[in-house]
C-alpha cells in the first residue's frame, strides 16, 4: 500500500498551533497557525539528518537554491519537541523557509537540483 498523506498538529514555541505533513522521505512541511491578531508566518520543510555535517550541507544545497535554511538540533523545532513526533526527532534538522506559492515538493526538486550542482 502506497504512502499515505496525513496532517496533524503540535503546540507551536509560542502562541498557537504548528500543523504538519510528513513525507515518506522522511522531510515534513509545516506552517504555524497564527493566533489572533498576529501575521501568519511562512510555511517550511524540515529536513532530518543524523549528522550536523549532513545538515549543513543540505542547508548549503537549500541555499544554493535561493532558499533561506537554518540548521538546528531537532528537539529544537516545534514539530519534534512535542506531540506525535517527539520519539522521533532526528539530532539535526534543516529548517526552510519556504516562499510564497512553493510547494514542499517544489522545494524538495529545487534543494535535490542544487545537491547535484555543487562540488564537493
Amino acid at each position: 500500500m502506497g504512502h499515505r498523506t496525513t496532517f496533524a498538529s503540535t503546540a507551536a514555541r509560542f502562541n498557537g498551533r504548528v500543523i504538519f505533513r510528513t513525507n515518506r522521505s522522511g522531510s515534513i512541511w509545516a506552517k504555524r497557525m497564527a493566533a489572533k491578531g498576529q501575521r501568519p508566518s511562512p510555511a517550511a520543510l524540515f529536513i532530518p539528518a543524523q549528522h550536523a555535517g549532513t545538515a549543513r550541507a543540505f542547508a548549503l544545497a537549500a541555499q544554493h537554491a535561493g532558499l533561506q535554511a537554518i540548521v538546528r538540533q531537532g528537539q529544537a523545532c516545534a514539530i519534534w519537541a512535542s506531540g506525535p513526533l517527539a520519539s522521533s526527532a532526528p539530532a539535526w534538522a534543516v529548517k526552510v523557509r519556504l516562499p510564497v506559492g512553493m510547494s514542499a515538493g517544489q522545494a524538495r526538486a529545487a534543494i535535490s537540483k542544487a545537491w547535484g550542482q555543487l562540488t564537493w
